[in-house]
C-alpha cells in the first residue's frame, strides 16, 4: 500500500513525469563494475523543480549505458503532502527514496531497422 501511495503521490495526472536534467558532471570515479559520476541538476516532481547533487552508476549495458541511483526527496519541497491511508492511520514519512534504473543506447539512424 506505502509504496503505491507514494506513487500516486509523486506522479499527478497533470505532471505524470519524474526528470532529472543535468547541469553538470562535477566528479568521476572509476569503481567496480562502471564509473560513478557526481553530478548537479534540476530534479522535477509534480511541476516543482529543485537544482540537486546526484551520484550516479554508469556501466555498459546492451550495447548502451546502464544509468542507477537512488536520490532521498522531502515531499514537502516539492509541494506534495504526504499521503495517508486507513483513515489517517497509516502514513507514509515526508522523506522516501527515489530511485532509477535505466539504460540509455544509440539512436537507429532514419530508415534501418
Amino acid at each position: 500500500i506505502q509504496n503505491r501511495l507514494i506513487t500516486k503521490a509523486l506522479i499527478t495526472p497533470t505532471h505524470p513525469d519524474i526528470t532529472f536534467s543535468l547541469i553538470e558532471v562535477t566528479g568521476s570515479e572509476d569503481v567496480e563494475g562502471g564509473t560513478r559520476l557526481s553530478t548537479t541538476g534540476t530534479l522535477t516532481i509534480a511541476g516543482v523543480e529543485q537544482e540537486i547533487a546526484l551520484d550516479v552508476m554508469v556501466s555498459e549495458a546492451d550495447g548502451g549505458l546502464r544509468f542507477v541511483g537512488e536520490h532521498p526527496v522531502s515531499m514537502p519541497d516539492y509541494k506534495i503532502k504526504p499521503p495517508t491511508a486507513m483513515f489517517g492511520a497509516l502514513h507514509v514519512a515526508k522523506e522516501v527514496l527515489v530511485r532509477f534504473d535505466g539504460v540509455a543506447g544509440p539512436a537507429a539512424e532514419a530508415g534501418t531497422q
